[in-house]
C-alpha cells in the first residue's frame, strides 16, 4: 500500500481547475479586508453581474443579492399593484443601496411604450455599471392575454428587447425561452385560432401616459448618478509561487531520524520476513548475539 499525504495546495496548483483572478482573490483575501466584509463567502461572485427582470407579478427573491453586496445589480419591470408592488423606483438598503432598480409600470403598456423606456434604461444601467455578463429574464406573464398579467406586450416585444441587449457584446443568459407550438390540453381553446404563443396585442387602454414614463426614466437614471461607476472586487498583481520541492533521500542525514515523509514512499515487500524493521523485539537482538 502507498500512502499519499496531501500538501498545501499553492496557486500554481489551483490554477489548473479555477480561473486565475479567482485563485488570486483566495490568495490575497483576509478576514481584516475591507472587500471581505461587504461580501458573502457563501455567495461570492467575482463577476459584475446585471439581471433584468421583465415581468408583470415578479417574485424573484433580490435581496439575497443586493442587499449585502453591488457585485449584482437588479433591474426590474414591473407591474405596479398594491399586492405586488409599492411605487418606488429603487430598494435602498444596506451595501446594496441603489442596486436593485425597480420600475414599477401600470396596467396595458404596450410594445412601443416598453422598449423605448426599457432602451434608455438599459443602456444608462450599462454604461454606468458596466456587467460583466447579463441575465435576462423575459416573464410569460407581462404577454398580451396573459391571465395573471395585466400588460400588453407580444412577443416581437420581447424580441426586441433581447435584440438591443446583444448588441452590447456583453456575455448574456436569457431565460425563459418556450416553444410556440402549444400542446394539447384543457386550455387550449384560448389559443384560437391559431393556437400558438404568437398572440397578437389585445385591445387594452395603456394607463402609461407619456409624463408618467418621463417621471419614471428620470428617477431612475438621477438614482444611477448615486451608485459608484463600475464597482468590482480588485484584484492585485501576486508573485508566482512554486511547488515544494520532493525529499531528496541522497541530501538526508543517516544519523537522523526518518522523515515520516520519507517512511510513506517506503513500499513493503511481499518477501520480506518481517512486517517492518520495527518488529524485531528486544529478545530476539539478544538471540541473535
Amino acid at each position: 500500500m502507498e500512502i499519499y499525504r496531501p500538501h498545501k495546495a499553492y496557486p500554481v496548483e489551483l490554477a489548473q481547475f479555477h480561473s486565475a483572478d479567482y485563485v488570486e482573490f483566495l490568495h490575497r483575501i483576509t478576514p481584516d479586508k475591507q472587500h471581505f466584509s461587504r461580501m458573502n463567502w457563501q455567495d461570492i461572485i467575482l463577476e459584475k453581474i446585471a439581471l433584468y427582470l421583465i415581468t408583470c407579478l415578479n417574485s424573484v427573491k433580490l435581496c439575497r443579492w443586493n442587499n449585502r453586496c453591488c457585485t449584482v445589480m437588479t433591474v426590474s419591470f414591473h407591474n405596479l399593484g398594491i399586492c405586488f408592488f409599492q411605487e418606488r423606483v429603487m430598494l435602498r438598503r444596506k451595501e446594496g443601496k441603489f442596486y436593485a432598480i425597480n420600475v414599477p409600470l401600470k396596467n396595458g403598456i404596450d410594445d412601443t411604450s416598453f422598449t423605448r423606456l426599457f432602451k434608455t434604461i438599459i443602456s444608462k444601467v450599462i454604461e454606468t455599471y458596466q456587467p460583466g455578463a447579463i441575465v435576462l429574464q423575459c416573464g410569460a406573464d407581462s404577454l398580451a392575454g396573459d391571465r395573471l398579467g395585466c400588460f400588453n406586450l407580444s412577443i416581437d416585444g420581447h424580441a426586441e428587447c433581447v435584440r438591443f441587449v446583444k448588441k452590447f457584446n456583453i456575455p448574456l443568459l436569457v431565460t425563459g425561452d418556450l416553444p410556440n407550438e402549444i400542446p394539447e390540453n384543457e386550455y387550449i381553446k384560448y389559443f384560437s385560432p391559431e393556437f400558438s404563443l404568437r398572440i397578437p396585442n389585445g385591445h387594452i387602454e395603456n394607463l402609461n401616459s407619456k409624463s408618467y414614463l418621463s417621471t419614471i426614466k428620470m428617477q431612475v437614471l438621477e438614482n444611477l448618478r448615486c451608485i459608484q461607476h463600475a464597482p468590482s472586487v480588485q484584484l492585485q498583481e501576486v508573485p508566482p509561487d512554486f511547488y515544494i520541492p520532493d525529499f531528496d533521500e541522497d541530501e538526508q542525514n543517516p544519523d537522523e531520524r526518518v522523515h515520516q515523509h520519507t517512511q510513506d514512499k517506503d513500499i513493503q515487500r511481499d518477501d520480506e520476513y518481517y512486517d517492518g524493521d520495527n518488529d524485531n523485539g528486544p529478545n530476539m537482538d539478544d538471540a541473535q548475539n
